[in-house]
């Protein structure tokens, strides 16, 4: 869905807006990796390339109001001098909770449907992109009502299951006026397409933890050993992480967030 998304907008002459993506679901799922591919797919440097930019939500901002007011108007001249330069720009939203209403706000000047033109540049012809922990709750219900209460498989799960409640979570979800909650982005339905990242179960752990161990061995000092563990081991590893629900723990509560430190933790151990 990213990637046609992504596809379509880019080939289009006169798209009517920005495009605006919205990332949910929880920790370790693989917002941020996404990111880093989409990156590294687009230009030549990757999450260097001066016309990616990303900015991460701090506490900070939600309790000093004369800092956000300050970062949203740093934020606006920094979109604008890019815009100018590359219309095609991309810019990266991490931990949306934290930015306080004042810098989401500012946004609306790119994203909404009269955005101006910088230069000689189409500022609709941009990529905006939302990580938010938001709605994580209600994408996992439907995830376990779909997969244990229904008894159908995961892959079957589609997205027309979970649209038509992922933009209501968003907007609703989260105990602060920040982020994309009560948000004018949604509101104005400026938001594209709500993608949900869904829990990871074991067999997902322990992929991560074979794509670890595979790219630690190929990217190793050559004078050091291969990072080597049994079947046996990595399932222990998989059983010891921490699951949820509780009268049901089939979910990973840090889904693949973890996995590096564990894995080498149980190298010394094991």
């Amino acid at each position: 869905m990213v990637g046609q998304a992504i596809e379509q907008h880019l080939e289009s002459q006169n798209p009517n807006k920005a495009l605006a993506l919205a990332f949910l679901g929880g920790t370790g799922r693989g917002k941020t990796y996404l990111t880093t591919l989409l990156a590294k797919t687009l230009f030549k440097d990757g999450e260097k390339s001066q016309f990616y930019h990303k900015y991460i939500g701090v506490d900070r901002l939600l309790d000093d109001e004369s800092e956000a007011r300050d970062f949203a108007k740093d934020l606006v001249t920094q979109i604008r001098e890019s815009l100018t330069k590359c219309a095609h720009s991309v810019f990266v939203f991490d931990e949306m909770d934290k930015f306080p209403r004042v810098v989401i706000d500012s946004l609306l000047e790119f994203i909404d449907y009269d955005a101006k033109i910088y230069g000689k540049q189409n500022s609709r012809k941009a990529v905006f992109i939302f990580l938010s922990n938001s709605a994580t709750r209600i994408i996992d219900g439907e995830v376990y009502k779909h997969i244990w209460e229904n008894q159908k498989s995961r892959t079957s799960l589609r997205y027309e299951n979970l649209k038509t409640i992922l933009r209501e979570a968003a907007f609703n979800d989260g105990s602060k006026f920040s982020g994309l909650r009560q948000s004018e982005i949604v509101r104005k339905s400026l938001i594209n397409y709500y993608i949900p990242f869904l829990p990871l179960e074991k067999i997902h752990v322990i992929q991560c933890i074979n794509a670890y161990i595979k790219k630690y061995n190929e990217n190793k000092n050559p004078n050091k050993s291969d990072l080597k563990l049994s079947e046996e081991e990595r399932q222990r590893i998989t059983n010891e992480m921490e699951y949820s629900p509780q009268e049901n723990p089939i979910f990973s509560k840090q889904g693949c967030k973890t996995v590096e430190e564990v894995v080498t933790t149980a190298s010394f151990k094991y």
